[in-house]
């Protein structure tokens, strides 16, 4: 057992003093007696057993917190392992799509849709050379050697006499719910015959990984013409760690944007030690963001660091001689209000308003004209063809207004 160094050497000090006291009858300094040590080892004794005391309470103080913390572990298990409270509690943080995702993997569902790869860079990418793949019910994909939608191969070496454009976005861009010949991407194509369109969309990406497609595949294809694809998920998506899967995330440090996340964990690495990671740890992350969001410190971050990559794929866009155009696409519940500018429409706007190097334009006013004109489109999920084909309309007026393209004949 341990011995307290502070109580022998009061002891001593208090037996030398004991010692060195003056006898009552002779006055003189008298040795040791019996009678003195039994006092000094109480002393001693009395004073370790308070000591002791304040160990045990110590002790049952931490038993006490580590039984509460396993309680609230045990209970955060449960309510997390509940579907109904699961799904009341789901919020737009990393932890609640890494549950998501980690969940769809006793299905066997693959990393999120079965044509997705791992990318240690972006986090997934689409694979290569698909041919005819059933997907989304009754849609068709294809894939070239690069993972582009489509099966027509672009090298890298531009033709100088063509015109080539390469589009970056999300699911709206690459196309989920169509077939290949039914993308915005596609029907820009055939409005611009002596062009290149390439379809560079992933879906569940952020400008972030977008960025990072630019930087790493995009300019090797030498475009003229980068078109980024605005969606407003787009925004929440540059704040998350982890979306469809595990993604690279940038970080506002004192030198700009930092990259944190990268590489990106491969599925194996996540799943392996999952089991063991503190759920109430998740529930703590729903209610910090709650607050956040209550607060206002979530969408002004938000909008800082989607401003910060923007300015960046911009810097990339001109490095590489290339024209950047922004455009917001209104997509799901904002076809509801189309009469109306939404928030990331007007964030978009604002942008280009404050930066010289890049035009922004939205493709609102033509879902509006076209709904004047009949056409029907889908408020839930993901656009039809008749969505897809206002867009490039879109996208083609753009072109047309900054000079880049030709009318058509």
């Amino acid at each position: 057992m341990a011995v307290d160094h502070r109580l022998f050497t009061k002891y001593n000090n208090e037996r030398s003093m004991a010692f060195s006291a003056p006898c009552a009858l002779t006055g003189r300094s008298s040795p040791p007696t019996l009678c003195t040590l039994l006092v000094a080892m109480r002393t001693w004794f009395h004073r370790r057993k308070q000591l002791m005391k304040k160990r045990k309470r110590f002790l049952l103080l931490i038993v006490y917190i580590g039984f509460l913390l396993v309680a609230l572990e045990g209970i955060s298990r449960i309510t997390l392992a509940i579907p109904w409270s699961a799904n009341k509690l789901f919020s737009d943080d990393d932890l609640s799509w890494r549950r998501a995702w980690v969940s769809r993997q006793d299905s066997g569902s693959g990393l999120y849709y079965s044509f997705d790869r791992y990318c240690e860079t972006k986090g997934w990418a689409t694979r290569a050379n698909l041919r005819d793949e059933t997907v989304f019910g009754d849609k068709t994909l294809n894939t070239n050697s690069r993972g582009l939608r489509g099966t027509r191969e672009f090298p890298y070496q531009q033709d100088s006499d063509r015109l080539r454009v390469i589009v970056l976005g999300d699911s709206f861009t690459f196309g989920d719910e169509v077939s290949d010949d039914e993308t915005y991407a596609h029907y820009l194509q055939q409005m611009l015959p002596e062009a290149e369109v390439i379809n560079m969309g992933v879906h569940g990406y952020g400008h972030d990984q977008m960025l990072i497609l630019l930087r790493e595949e995009g300019v090797r294809y030498r475009p003229d013409v980068v078109i980024l694809g605005f969606n407003s998920f787009d925004m929440e998506r540059n704040v998350l760690g982890f979306r469809d899967y595990a993604k690279p995330k940038f970080e506002v440090g004192e030198e700009g944007l930092q990259l944190t996340n990268s590489p990106v964990a491969s599925p194996e690495e996540i799943l392996r030690f999952d089991w063991l990671r503190p759920r109430a740890w998740d529930i703590w992350s729903i209610i910090r963001l709650r607050v956040r969001i209550a607060t206002g410190r979530y969408h002004a971050h938000r909008d800082r660091v989607t401003r910060m990559i923007l300015d960046e794929i911009v810097d990339t866009c001109h490095g590489a001689g290339a024209r950047p155009l922004f455009i917001h696409l209104p997509g799901d519940d904002e076809l509801t209000g189309l009469h109306q500018a939404t928030r990331a429409e007007s964030f978009l706007l604002d942008y280009g308003r404050s930066n010289e190097r890049v035009t922004c334009a939205t493709a609102r006013p033509h879902f509006l004209a076209g709904m004047d004109r009949g056409t029907v489109y889908k408020d839930e999920g993901h656009w039809c063809p008749g969505g897809h084909l206002t867009v490039a309309e879109s996208i083609y007026q753009l072109l047309l207004a900054e000079g880049l393209v030709q009318p058509l004949p």
